[in-house]
């Protein structure tokens, strides 16, 4: 793995280059500590595997500058590593090309799981931004929703334990994710295999996957 380490803090670049360096110990990073050593090294020293840039870095001017990254190295996974968390900022950057955001007050479990989903293609989004659209989901309409390829509708708070199941997320932590009790958690589980008419977890992602 070759990854860039965008961030003004020499503790915060050291802890991440730690965290990488337990999923891949082989793992050869590069540091920058502005918006123009980022560039410069993207330039001069790419490609590069991962990309881990913080939303305030010095000059970046922050979405705008995630922008410019993100245009410039489309097929390399950006993840952006921030001080806050709110939904609004969260899906700005998501928007923008992120595939994952990582609040700084993340554990270090936390953020090595998340880099790990992003490197094996998926995205990652903090916890607190997946129980605000939860939230709002309770808030809408609660009508059923249909989903392709399964013998049932599901409801919107059965989409949401989906979302996670698909991720791989374990039944505590959907709990956790969502603001919801374990056993709750294992209701939804299981109408959600009997509504794919699957047997397991495994056979729900996949059916998941292949419905896109």
């Amino acid at each position: 793995m070759r990854a860039l380490i965008a961030d003004s803090h020499a503790l915060i670049r050291s802890g991440l280059c730690q965290v990488l360096k337990t999923l891949e110990p082989g793992a050869v990073v590069t540091e920058a500590v502005d918006f123009e050593q980022a560039v410069r090294a993207l330039e001069q020293r790419g490609p590069f595997d991962l990309l881990l840039i913080d939303l305030e870095l010095p000059q970046m001017q922050g979405v705008a500058g995630l922008k410019t990254l993100t245009g410039s190295n489309a097929k390399v996974p950006l993840v952006v590593v921030a001080e806050q968390d709110d939904a609004q900022g969260v899906e700005a950057c998501m928007a923008a090309g992120a595939l994952g955001y990582l609040p700084k007050s993340s554990s270090r479990d936390v953020i090595a799981g998340g880099i790990r989903l992003v490197m094996s293609g998926g995205n990652y989004l903090p916890a607190t931004l997946l129980r605000q659209r939860a939230r709002r989901s309770d808030n809408q309409d609660p009508s059923l929703e249909p989903v392709a390829g399964v013998k049932r509708e599901l409801t919107r708070r059965q989409r949401d334990v989906l979302d996670l199941l698909s991720l791989g997320r374990s039944n505590k932590a959907i709990a956790q994710a969502l603001g919801l009790a374990e056993g709750t958690v294992k209701i939804h589980v299981s109408a959600i295999l009997k509504a794919l008419g699957v047997a397991n977890r495994t056979e729900a992602t996949a059916r998941t996957l292949n419905a896109g």
